[in-house]
């Protein structure tokens, strides 16, 4: 497991995402921008390789919306706000959003995937692999403060050849609002649904399973509060709730628990962001593994994020994230346990190029699970690199690489997944 850890950092060095299992239940995960999802469900995002906004197309006449220009990236959220205060205030014929973005994109790609089923056999299906995915982004803000994202996403991926999984499939629709309450305060709403039909581990959650074929829903929705110190320096409470129906053999539950955040930027290259939730989950009808109560999960999980600015221009950049979760089940403690995350991660953005090399390793320590007279220790390593070329104002050609290795004390967890795709995608925005 270190030597992937060391060639990691060698590869950092050397150099200064279509995840394929992702789980209401899976604990390996990538944690990105807020949609209202649970957070194990997070790591989607990085399958839908949603980028910062980059055509310079700004509108400078007063009979034309504000657009996205790459320049805008580097003003504070006050400075723009006070901009498009100067330019729209006094100009009913605006839209109400007067800076905006909308975007539509159509991809395919096809590759190969080692061991489609996460399984510890050494002969795992080996599968070649097609897809296609599309998605749309509408974003926007007004020079009062309101702000509204809605994003939509989805992705078909199909395996060649026999075997006992056939295709797997996501869905992701998301709406986010934020209302200026008064002075530097704003209220946020978000809503997020999620389907999806997918091979995933569900080894750390789940005493009798360990990779299983599972398709469901998932609605969830946020309801918070958050205020802004000064230029640099934003909090932000709230409390999440999701309902996730599982077809069988996984359990339905909810979720629901309080969010805390804190955002600090003492400089225009620096970021830090620290967030802790606490969330209780209740099975439908699981019961616990020793007593026998129905199932309840606490979970306390709590990062802490930096990002970085390499050069002053801001196209190399490089990021890390560190993470701990206690989580604690209801009855007599089998599903206890704590885990910590470590995930590095850098990259390099201009016009043409979009390059992204990540790392993440996480590792559970369980009090009441043995495998013979040692304690359950489970580790997770994911390696992923991400290369995109912008042809043009609409064609991109990316390319992904995935290496995923799972130990554990217990052989029969342990399994090595390997990805590789390529493909296409067109893209419009106005």
């Amino acid at each position: 497991m270190w030597v992937i850890f060391f060639q990691a950092i060698g590869l950092l060095l050397c150099v200064l995402h279509m995840p394929l299992s992702v789980s209401g239940q899976s604990d390996n995960v990538n944690e990105s921008w807020d949609l209202g999802l649970d957070e194990e469900d997070a790591t989607l995002i990085d399958s839908l390789t949603l980028e910062d906004s980059s055509d310079p197309d700004e509108g400078e006449s007063s009979d034309e919306e504000l657009t996205w220009d790459e320049s805008l990236s580097n003003i504070g959220e006050s400075d723009l706000l006070s901009i498009l205060s100067e330019t729209y205030e006094d100009d009913d014929s605006q839209a109400f959003f007067n800076l905006n973005e909308t975007s539509i994109l159509f991809g395919t790609f096809v590759g190969r995937k080692a061991n489609v089923l996460y399984a510890s056999n050494p002969i795992a299906e080996d599968r070649s692999l097609f897809g296609a995915h599309g998605e749309f982004l509408f974003w926007g803000i007004n020079y009062t403060g309101h702000r509204m994202t809605f994003y939509n996403f989805f992705e078909h991926l199909g395996y060649l050849g026999q075997g006992q999984a056939d295709k797997e499939q996501i869905a992701i629709s998301s709406f986010n609002y934020e209302l200026p309450v008064f002075k530097e305060h704003k209220a946020f709403f978000d809503l997020g649904y999620l389907y999806q039909d997918q091979v995933f581990d569900v080894s750390s959650s789940e005493d009798s399973l360990f990779t299983v074929q599972a398709a469901g829903h998932q609605f969830s929705s946020a309801l918070g509060w958050k205020k802004k110190f000064g230029s640099d320096f934003t909090l932000q409470l709230g409390i999440a709730g999701d309902r996730q129906i599982f077809a069988l053999p996984l359990d339905d539950y909810w979720q629901w628990g309080p969010i805390f955040e804190a955002n600090w930027e003492p400089g225009s290259r620096h970021e830090f962001t620290f967030q802790t939730r606490y969330r209780n989950r209740d099975y439908d009808t699981r019961t616990e593994t020793i007593t026998g109560v129905p199932l309840r999960f606490k979970r306390w999980d709590t990062e802490l994020e930096w990002e970085y600015d390499i050069d002053e221009d801001g196209h190399w950049w490089t990021s890390l994230e560190l993470g701990h979760r206690r989580n604690e089940d209801n009855g007599g403690g089998f599903f206890d346990y704590h885990r910590f995350s470590l995930e590095p991660s850098i990259g390099y953005s201009d016009d043409i190029w979009d390059i992204e090399f990540g790392y993440s390793f996480r590792k559970y320590f369980y009090e009441l699970q043995f495998f013979g007279t040692e304690k359950l220790i489970r580790d997770d390593s994911l390696l992923t690199f991400r290369i995109t070329h912008h042809i043009n104002d609409n064609w991109k050609w990316f390319g992904e690489w995935e290496s995923q290795i799972a130990g554990s004390t217990d052989p029969a967890e342990e399994f090595r997944v390997f990805s590789i795709i390529t493909g296409f995608d067109y893209e419009l925005k106005w």
